[in-house]
């Protein structure tokens, strides 16, 4: 796997023949250790929600549901984040400015955080969770 350079520090990251960058997919197993280091909500290859929390988080949010793609509305985009990421989770990839990226993901089923990059002019990379939550330098992230 070829090393690209990235802000004077050498970063494994998974390219083709033609340099270009290929999504990295994750096992269950990945999945599995992720929730039990940050307990944050997942979802495996079968698209199933699992949830790993706190019994005192458990209790105060109980009564509480993520708004669906159907009940968000226009304008109700927070500000982006700067230089942070969300480790996994990829739905898929939309060219183009990050002002879309938010309004792209309300409309995208199970969709619930977006980041940005310059990657081919413009890269909003949608994703089906709201962490972990990574430092990643040049990536904008917003969390629905």
């Amino acid at each position: 796997m070829p090393i690209l350079k990235l802000n004077s520090a050498q970063v494994d990251m998974p390219v083709d023949e033609n340099g270009n960058y290929i999504e990295p997919r994750l096992l269950l197993s990945d999945i599995v250790d992720i929730q039990d280091i940050y307990g944050e909500k997942v979802k495996n290859d079968n698209d199933k929600e699992e949830s790993v929390e706190s019994e005192s988080e458990s209790d105060s949010n109980s009564d509480s549901e993520s708004p669906t793609a159907e009940d968000r509305q226009p304008n109700d985009c927070p500000a982006p984040q700067k230089n942070k990421d969300i480790a996994v989770s990829d739905i898929k990839s939309v060219k183009g400015p990050l002002s879309d990226c938010c309004d792209i993901c309300k409309i995208t089923p199970k969709c619930e955080a977006y980041s940005w990059n310059d990657w081919e002019g413009g890269t909003c990379w949608l994703k089906s969770a709201t962490g972990p939550i990574i430092d990643l330098f040049g990536v904008s992230l917003g969390i629905l």
